[in-house]
């Protein structure tokens, strides 16, 4: 029996089950990772690069806003290259539920932050014209101006206390072709997005599966950096609390 014969005599649905698991299983596979790590820093060293830290920010993505408030400890803690890429709002579509997403990531970054000492209180939502005006600015710096200005400016925004400059429609276009452009290389769709030889790591939660990379990379500084919540100094909840 041919091959092809055979596949049609199992349901699609098997079919879809089998793919299903042995890309789980192949995703989950550490020592397949481990490989392309070690290839990845081989290609490294040969071209005689530093240790490229990418971090994609969305300008109104508030869990890209937390995100920024650790740049600067990143930097001063390990021996990276610090990039930093603007995005549109293009990616969402990749999402199960994109109006859902947009609907709570607000509410959910407010009571996430106060367990990562990050003032996130008194902040709204922002209007169209805070929008625009904050793009503008952020599209107006440089890579040295943009690190130094995100984690500080990036809150004000949210908070409303923000003027800064404006630059041209045409810099705002190519500014975020480019960082979409860079974020579909790396293989994501969100802002918040650290990438670091390969890997992405999002959000503030994943920040310490990357920190933990550049440390057996032999790139530390000093003491080692972890991002972790402090939920002692926050009120216990129970089940019974939770609201369906």
């Amino acid at each position: 029996m041919k091959l092809e014969d055979l596949v049609k005599l199992i349901p699609s649905e098997s079919i879809l089950r089998v793919i299903r698991s042995s890309l789980m299983t192949r995703f989950a596979d550490l020592s397949l990772r481990d490989k392309k790590r070690k290839e990845f820093e081989l290609r490294r060293k040969q071209r005689i690069e530093p240790h490229r830290l990418l971090f994609f920010f969305q300008s109104n993505d508030p869990y890209s806003t937390l995100a920024a408030q650790f740049l600067h400890q990143i930097q001063a803690s390990y021996d990276v290259k610090l990039e930093i890429y603007l995005l549109g709002e293009e990616g969402y579509d990749a999402l199960p539920e994109p109006e859902m997403y947009r609907k709570y990531v607000f509410s959910d970054v407010q009571k996430i932050a106060p367990y990562y000492d990050i003032d996130f209180s008194n902040t709204h939502i922002p209007s169209a014209e805070e929008k625009d005006r904050f793009l503008s600015h952020l599209c107006s710096l440089n890579q040295e101006e943009l690190i130094e200005q995100l984690p500080s400016i990036s809150l004000k925004f949210w908070k409303g206390q923000f003027l800064g400059n404006t630059c041209s429609e045409k810099v705002i276009e190519d500014t975020l072709k480019q960082g979409n452009e860079k974020r579909d290389e790396c293989g994501h769709y969100l802002g918040a997005i650290f990438h670091y030889g390969g890997e992405n790591y999002w959000g503030i939660d994943r920040i310490n599966f990357l920190l933990e990379r550049l440390e057996a990379l032999g790139v530390k500084k000093g003491a080692s950096l972890r991002v972790n919540p402090a939920l002692s100094s926050h009120p216990s909840h129970q089940l019974s609390d939770v609201k369906t």
